[in-house]
This record gives structure tokens, C-alpha cells and sequence, in this order.
């Protein structure tokens, strides 16, 4: 596997969210699950514009990582092939120029990034989750490549149900 600036950022992204207690390990749980605890996190995206450039500057570049570390969990996942020109400092530029191609399928990783940041408050949900997003995205994904393990796929669905079914009912007391 060849050391990409995609890979190299997902990786340091990773690294980076070790910081707010956000375990990032490439898996299709941690896409399910950390994604959305890292969208509304507002330390991470914050981008007001009365705060020191330098902590605008991270934002992006946060922004940016997410979407690498999104793509690149793809990518490890099902097989998918990065294409186009990513910037690592700044996710506007990724928005059309960055994709993981599975067959005919091209998946823009900043795609949902760009759309929830720009339209939720943190702590939102009005645009929906990554999660969701992702289950609907997932069949056009694996229509042209299987899981690399045969039993991943229904690890994957035991992990669903254990996750909507263990939720507690919101209108019940916990």
C-alpha cells in the first residue's frame, strides 16, 4: 500500500483526535459511531471569526482530516482507489477534486462534512447523522467490491442492530 498524502493525513487525523478522547482506528464502527461524536465537537470545527487565525487554520485542516480519515476507512474497508488532487490544509478544495472510486462508483468523502458544518449548529442532527449517511451510501460502495473478509459483512449488520437495538427508547427513563 503506497503511502499517500490521503493516508497520511487520515493517519494524523487519527492521531490528532486522541486528544478529545476520539479513538479513530479505521473501522466501520469507528465511521458509524466516531464520526458523528467528532462532527459535533465543537472544539474541532470551530471557525468563529474572532479566534486567532492559527485556530481557524486548524479547523480547516480538521475539516480536511476528516474527510481523509473517511475516505482512507473506505478505502481499507472495501477495496476503493483515492483519486483526484486532496489538500490536506483546507477541505473546500477537496469538495470536487478528491474521491474514492469503488468501480464505477466515485464516494466524496467532504461531500456530508461540508454539508452538515455549514448547515447544522454543533450538536445538531437536522441534516441527519454520518451514520445514516453512510448506511445508504454503503450499497452503491459494495455493489462493485465485496469486504475483504467474508464474515465482515454480517459482523457489520450484528454491529447495527447491537447499536440501534441497545439504544434506550429516548422517551424512557434510563
Amino acid at each position: 500500500m503506497t503511502n499517500t498524502i490521503e493516508k497520511q493525513t487520515a493517519e494524523q487525523f487519527a492521531e490528532n483526535m486522541k486528544n478529545y478522547n476520539v479513538y479513530c482506528d479505521f473501522s466501520l464502527l469507528s465511521l458509524l459511531v466516531d464520526i458523528d461524536l467528532i462532527l459535533n465537537n465543537e472544539a474541532i470545527f470551530n471557525k468563529q471569526s474572532n479566534l486567532p487565525d492559527t485556530i481557524k487554520q486548524q479547523a480547516y485542516k480538521n475539516e480536511a482530516g476528516l474527510g481523509a480519515y473517511i475516505g482512507e476507512s473506505v478505502c481499507r474497508l472495501y477495496q476503493g482507489t483515492w483519486q483526484g488532487v486532496f489538500n490536506p490544509n483546507n477541505a473546500a478544495f477537496n469538495y470536487y477534486t478528491s474521491a474514492v472510486i469503488f468501480g464505477d462508483y466515485a464516494f466524496y468523502p467532504t461531500h456530508f462534512i461540508s454539508y452538515h458544518i455549514s448547515n447544522n449548529k454543533p450538536g445538531e442532527q437536522s441534516e441527519g447523522t454520518f451514520a445514516d449517511y453512510l448506511l445508504r451510501t454503503l450499497p452503491f460502495i459494495t455493489q462493485q467490491q465485496a469486504p475483504k473478509r467474508a464474515d465482515q459483512s454480517n459482523t457489520f449488520y450484528h454491529k447495527i442492530k447491537h447499536l440501534t437495538c441497545s439504544a434506550p427508547n429516548s422517551n424512557e427513563a434510563p
